[in-house]
């Protein structure tokens, strides 16, 4: 419950100095975990900057490198910079960018600072330099292909680059459909998201969609359970800014 969280965090917060390493980072890990799991029930900028929180306080401990390694987690660090976009952070995700990249294993550090400088990029709206830096990643795994084929999507779209798309889009559906190594429920978040995005180059190419722009806001309001989906309800409001 949320009374259990906030009396957790307070007491934790007030003893946290005096508390032993490994309990330390196990109340760090369940508080990170509560607003993971609010965050998915509603995506709220309340559990966005709660978590936060919890992250600065994951890495001014250094609770990462408890796991018997001095490294931070590929999938961590990631989330972690992230979240700092989610809150509007950018000054601050630079400085976790430059103050722990050196905490990723050695053999991840180019392709992880090629896909965060991607990432930052794309957040200071420099879409062309953020492309630039998805181009220097080199890696099969899973983790990065799959953030780093829907930014670069993303990228094309804000340029407005629609046949660099189209033939972008049918190759994720390619990578999608034959992906042994991705779940049934994250095809399906891919496949989602590649939906909604035909349907913004629709209106970009002043096609006839099925639904207004409000009625298409509504359903994925409904139904948000999709990769980046707070991107495409981003451009779907700025098209709805823009008729009126």
């Amino acid at each position: 419950s949320e009374e259990h969280y906030n009396n957790l965090k307070k007491y934790a917060l007030s003893n946290f100095d005096h508390l032993h390493e490994s309990l330390q980072k196990a109340t760090i890990v369940y508080l990170i975990n509560y607003c993971t799991r609010k965050l998915k029930r509603n995506n709220s900028y309340k559990y966005k900057l709660e978590l936060n929180k919890n992250f600065k306080l994951y890495l001014k401990y250094k609770l990462y490198k408890l796991t018997g390694e001095n490294f931070i987690r590929s999938d961590i660090f990631i989330t972690i910079l992230s979240n700092f976009f989610a809150v509007g952070k950018i000054t601050e995700a630079i400085k976790f960018l430059e103050d722990n990249i050196e905490s990723i294993q050695p053999s991840h550090r180019k392709n992880m600072t090629a896909i965060a400088n991607a990432l930052l990029q794309f957040e200071k709206k420099d879409f062309g330099e953020s492309l630039k830096h998805a181009s220097m990643i080199k890696s099969n795994t899973s983790l990065y292909k799959d953030k780093v084929k829907l930014l670069i999507l993303k990228n094309h779209y804000e340029l407005g680059n629609f046949d660099i798309a189209k033939e972008l889009s049918n190759n994720y559906r390619s990578y999608l459909t034959e992906n042994r190594h991705m779940t049934d429920l994250q095809k399906e978040k891919g496949m989602m998201f590649l939906h909604y995005y035909g349907i913004l180059w629709k209106i970009f190419d002043e096609k006839a969609i099925k639904v207004t722009l409000n009625g298409l806001r509504k359903e994925i309001g409904e139904n948000n359970r999709f990769s980046e989906s707070e991107w495409v309800i981003s451009k779907i409001d700025e098209l709805i800014n823009k008729s009126k």
